[in-house]
Parts: structure tokens; sequence; C-alpha cells
């Protein structure tokens, strides 16, 4: 007969994910600014802490890769065609797939290059 504690037992069970909170710098979001051609990381915090397996998928919904793109390790590129458009990043736990988190990331052009702030034509056509 064998008796074992809780220790143990956990060297047999998995733990898994039940929560993703996105974040960018220190703070959670759900949707965030980038200016076109930037990038921005994300980055998840998974819950509970001692979950098995913390390997995460980032990816695009609708794969719409002409507004943003999205690395594995959470980074978001802007894109310059994205402009005025909007892209929707998932970061999903991959023990069960179940879990999952969202933000949208918002393209904005760079005022830097657009100094006024009025409506850049498109296409984008400068006289």
């Amino acid at each position: 007969n064998h008796i074992l504690n809780c220790h143990d037992l956990l060297k047999y069970c998995a733990i898994y994910v039940t929560g993703i909170t996105l974040k960018y710098g220190d703070e959670a979001v759900t949707e965030i600014e980038l200016v076109a051609g930037h990038s921005g990381r994300l980055v998840a915090d998974i819950s509970p802490d001692e979950a098995t397996d913390k390997a995460l998928l980032w990816e695009l919904e609708g794969d719409d890769d002409t507004v943003c793109t999205v690395a594995q390790d959470g980074t978001v590129t802007a894109l310059a065609s994205g402009i005025g458009h909007s892209c929707t990043v998932r970061c999903t736990a991959k023990d069960r797939g179940t879990v999952s988190n969202t933000v949208t990331v918002s393209v904005v052009p760079d005022a830097s290059v657009n100094p006024g702030g009025y409506d850049v034509p498109d296409p984008f056509v400068w006289q």
C-alpha cells in the first residue's frame, strides 16, 4: 500500500490553465493603439501560477496580416497598410486549448509623419 501526500499527487496530475490576463507594459488591457511601423509586446499572466503547461499560442483572429502581425513571444507589429484599421490578437493556452484572451490593436499613423493630425487620404498621396 502506498500513501501519497499532496506534493506527490501533483507529480501525476495536470494543473490546467484557468485564466489568461493580457498586459501591455504593467497594465491589463483589452485594446491598445500602435503606431504604424512600430511594435509592442503583449505579456500573458497565466493563472493559476502552478499550471503544469504554460505554453501559449499567439495568433490573429481572421488571419488578417495586412493590419498587424504577431510573433509567438507576443510581439505585435502594426503595419502601414493597417492605418485606420484594427486587428484582434488571441492568446490561447496550449494545455487544452480552451482558455484564451484577446486584445484589439488599432493601427494609428505616426504623428511625426502627419503632424497636423488631419485625415490621411487613402491611398496615401502626398501633395
